[in-house]
């Protein structure tokens, strides 16, 4: 049996992210954590869509 997790958000034309803040960590942890646990991570975007998909055995 598997797990499958999918996420997708709009990307705005312009854009949010305030300077000086430091952002994009979370993504790598989310990584490194399907990795350890022998899954499958999927990171695109198309369409203006930004989206990230999880595959884990459970």
């Amino acid at each position: 049996m598997c797990l499958l997790y999918e996420i997708s958000n709009p990307i705005p034309q312009v854009s949010v992210k305030k300077a000086g803040v430091i952002h994009g960590y979370g993504l790598e942890n989310v990584k490194e954590c399907v990795n350890r646990n022998s899954g499958f991570i999927s990171v695109k975007t198309e369409n203006d869509i930004f989206c990230v998909s999880i595959t884990l055995n459970v």
